[in-house]
């Protein structure tokens, strides 16, 4: 039998579809079995079965035309999809179907690092779900195509990431830090929408594509472009816009406050300087588990959302774009090198250090080519290689402390005689270390090279120079760390027991990565290059190339 509604094709599974069933059904069979053997046992493995819906995830986006439902033999789905107008609220184009595969390739290892830390906690599977449900975010957040989806990815994210910075009970500093997040959330969800009504005032859509259209092809389209179908399109935009885009052009500075609060709000979301402060609590009160989380996986969805937010707007407002993540990312980068000299905490540490390493992304992205894109996504991506490592150890290291009921916090003393007792562990960190301080010849000094070079060639010396400066200084404490692992000729410490198999092979996983990028940097390279090139494509955006 065959459907001739809409003449379709085939259906294609979704990412988001896949996932938000996936988790639904976890719930309704957790509901059902709660209180029996089933379902304790359920819990125990509940991180396992969420790690394989996520790789089962990924190897549906890389054979896609071989998961699909036929229903007849006429129109493919997202033709149809295109025509009814669906297709640009949620994208299913080539950025989104990468973006999607990293976020759910990176959950996946995610999920089997802390699988160990639930099975001897298994009450606490609550906590996975949260988790599982912010993964759904993140990913919706980067097939959104229009700003109404964007809010509620935004506010999906935002409301679990306040429930598992406040859920140990008990802890006093845990529950501070969860209010202190969500008052600087719903500030930074007020400004979102504040910054959406202004576009929203003279456009008159809230579709990204749209905007596209109006700000590109209306300044170049009239002049160089003779195909009526665009002409044709922009007359229907400008006379479907209920406010007057005449009026709106004329009254630029507007739409230049809109852009400032999503923007700013996006900033605060990505904790970067001088809307930190909130990070640095956040961090150190948290969850072991929920610090990992924020600071390892949540970066890369809303860097993909700044491409998708930021690119239709430069033709008519590149200055004000470009000047504006550029003060923001310098100032990351200043406060983030400065105010680590001074720690001693490890989580406080690596929460300058995201702040830093964030400024660094933003620095690259802020001159909106496509080589300092590509570059932003491929130091973005080296980030959360390190940070999978470095966060797996201190993760090990806070799990052993809490079993001999030492005191809770992290610090670098934690560190001595860790090479006496677990040199793999040692050994992984030294490659994590060196690698986000950027030392030659590890994978992040590579990344770094590459944004000082698009420094060098729009020709902003004294920038350069900064940046330069502010690396070295920030290699200093990351060296002080290698010292008290290597070096530190102390006869006390902490000797840790032996870790089991499954935790060391997903680390040395890891470590072997970074090295394999080492050897082969253009590997990753090539990857992030063709993100890229199928972003401007979809978009059909060209002149940044």
């Amino acid at each position: 039998m065959t459907i001739n509604i809409l003449s379709l094709n085939s259906f294609s599974v979704y990412t988001e579809y896949f996932i938000g069933i996936s988790v639904i059904y976890v719930l309704i069979i957790l509901i059902i079995l709660t209180g029996n053997v089933q379902g304790l046992l359920i819990q125990g493995i509940i991180s396992e079965a969420f790690a394989i819906i996520l790789l089962a995830n990924c190897f549906l986006m890389m054979n896609e035309h071989q998961f699909c439902f036929k229903i007849s033999n006429s129109q493919p789905i997202n033709e149809v999809l295109f025509y009814y107008g669906l297709n640009t609220h949620i994208l299913n184009d080539n950025v989104s179907s990468i973006s999607k595969f990293i976020l759910c390739f990176f959950n996946f290892i995610f999920f089997m690092i802390i699988s160990e830390f639930f099975k001897r906690n298994i009450l606490t599977f609550e906590f996975i779900i949260l988790l599982f449900f912010a993964v759904l975010g993140l990913i919706f957040m980067c097939s959104s195509g229009d700003f109404i989806l964007i809010f509620l990815s935004m506010e999906l994210i935002s409301l679990v990431s306040y429930l598992i910075t406040s859920f140990r009970k008990k802890s006093i500093k845990s529950v501070e830090s969860g209010v202190k997040y969500l008052v600087i959330g719903t500030i930074a969800s007020s400004l979102f929408v504040l910054g959406v009504s202004f576009i929203y005032l003279f456009t008159g859509s809230f579709l990204i594509s749209d905007y596209t259209i109006l700000f590109l092809d209306l300044n170049l389209s009239f002049f160089v472009n003779s195909d009526y179908s665009v002409l044709l399109a922009l007359e229907n935009l400008i006379n479907s816009s209920p406010a007057s885009i005449g009026y709106g052009f004329n009254n630029s500075f507007l739409i230049e406050i809109g852009l400032f609060c999503v923007l700013i709000s996006v900033f605060i979301k990505l904790g970067l300087a001088p809307f930190h402060l909130w990070l640095i609590d956040v961090y150190e009160n948290a969850p072991t588990i929920a610090t990992f989380f924020f600071s390892a996986l949540t970066k890369f969805s809303f860097i993909v959302l700044l491409f998708r937010v930021s690119t239709p707007f430069v033709s008519y407002f590149y200055y004000f774009l470009s000047n504006m993540c550029l003060i923001i990312s310098l100032t990351s980068i200043l406060v983030g090198s400065f105010a680590n000299l001074q720690q001693k905490k490890i989580k406080t540490f690596l929460a300058y250090s995201s702040i830093n390493h964030m400024g660094f992304v933003i620095l690259s992205l802020s001159f909106f080519k496509s080589f300092s894109l590509a570059y932003s996504l491929y130091y973005l991506i080296i980030y959360m290689l390190t940070n999978l490592l470095i966060w797996h150890v201190v993760l090990l290291i806070a799990e052993i402390k809490k079993n001999h009921k030492f005191k809770n916090s992290i610090d670098f003393s934690d560190f001595l005689l860790l090479n006496k007792s677990q040199p793999i562990l040692a050994f992984g960190l030294l490659i994590g270390f060196c690698s986000s301080s950027g030392l030659p010849p590890f994978i992040g000094f590579f990344s770094k090279f590459q944004i000082l070079s698009v420094l060098i060639e729009a020709k902003f010396f004294s920038v350069g120079l900064m940046v330069v400066i502010c690396s070295i200084i920030s290699t200093f404490y990351y060296i002080r760390i290698l010292k008290i692992l290597y070096f530190e000729n102390v006869f006390v410490g902490k000797l840790y027991e032996p870790i089991n198999s499954n935790k060391i092979l997903i680390f040395c996983s890891l470590a072997f990565s970074l090295i394999l990028l080492l050897i082969k940097p253009n590997l990753l390279y090539l990857i992030v290059y063709y993100f890229i090139i199928q972003f401007f494509s979809d978009s059909n955006i060209y002149y940044l190339f």
